[in-house]
């Protein structure tokens, strides 16, 4: 008797808590990460074969997904044309990531600019509730950009 009534309890339970990481992982966490945009930086810049030397980080604070994703260290970088120029003459081009800041920065720096790929970021390991609605949502992200100087 003790036994069924701990069934009872145990087996809904162990269901709900399933149907409950089920949905975290297939539904939740894949919608989440796409606002983690380190990851797809990395994979940009590896699938565009960029060499470790000519990825750049202007104005933002390293992230180890963004190492890793890209294959590379990231390093800072300046918009000293002494910084950029050895760069791009030896690779041919300058991927820099960087924030909406940085972006009106390389844009009135003068330097020709080839491609940029905007992103909305949100540190998703500071989830709000703001966030969490996607009637507020699109107020909480920030714009990242990957450009590329030639």
């Amino acid at each position: 008797v003790r036994k069924a009534k701990t069934e009872r309890i145990l087996l809904p339970l162990f269901v709900a808590l399933m149907a409950f990481y089920y949905t975290g992982f297939s539904q939740f966490y894949p919608e989440l990460l796409k606002y983690q945009i380190t990851n797809q930086v990395g994979r940009d810049i590896a699938a565009n074969n960029v060499p470790r030397e000519a990825f750049k980080m202007y104005r933002d604070n390293f992230q180890h997904s963004l190492d890793f994703y890209s294959r590379s260290a990231p390093g800072y970088i300046g918009l000293d044309s002494s910084q950029i120029m050895p760069i791009i003459e030896e690779h041919g081009a300058l991927w820099v990531y960087t924030d909406s800041t940085g972006y009106s920065d390389i844009l009135n720096s003068g330097f020709n600019l080839a491609t940029v790929k905007e992103y909305k970021r949100f540190p998703v390991q500071f989830l709000t509730f703001p966030f969490l609605s996607p009637q507020t949502r699109e107020k909480q992200l920030d714009d990242y950009y990957l450009v590329k100087i030639q």
